[in-house]
């Protein structure tokens, strides 16, 4: 694990917004061929699964909104960050009932198998958010099902 002290900084665009630089010396640490993934852990008490993404003059870790508030984050505050290689298998916490549904279901299992990690982390993501929302699991399949049951559309 690496600490460093950085700044919260804003992008200010629709795309992207708060984030952390990180140092290239840094983040070349933790960077394997295109794996990215770390564990972030910021002032000892946010922990967050998240990935180095490339900069112009660095790597930078993008910090959604209501963790920014919630924690009461301000733009150009000084934080100190520690680094680990993220060595789960998706980079992302996946749900027990999501777990559960690639169990019991074989062909939705295969389609999920087949998909790029990044789409299975978006996946994993969005069901894990609508299950925090206490939507039924049969409503989060429907993002899950495999293409010739949803009339070929993914949306992955």
């Amino acid at each position: 694990m690496t600490t460093f002290t950085t700044t919260l900084q804003d992008f200010d665009t629709k795309l992207w917004r708060h984030h952390f630089p990180v140092p290239t010396e840094i983040a070349n640490q933790f960077i394997n061929g295109n794996n990215r993934r770390e564990i972030c852990i910021i002032n000892q008490q946010i922990r967050l699964q998240c990935a180095l993404i490339p900069y112009t003059d660095g790597y930078f870790i993008l910090i959604n909104k209501p963790l920014v508030e919630r924690h009461q984050l301000k733009v150009g505050m000084e934080v100190n960050i520690s680094i680990e290689k993220d060595s789960s298998e998706h980079g992302h916490e996946v749900p027990e009932s999501f777990s559960m549904l690639l169990d019991q279901d074989e062909a939705g299992k295969k389609y999920f198998d087949q998909l790029t990690p990044g789409k299975k982390r978006s996946l994993i993501f969005f069901c894990g958010k609508s299950q925090k929302h206490r939507q039924p699991i049969e409503q989060r399949v429907g993002n899950y099902r495999p293409p010739q049951t949803r009339r070929g559309h993914t949306g992955f």
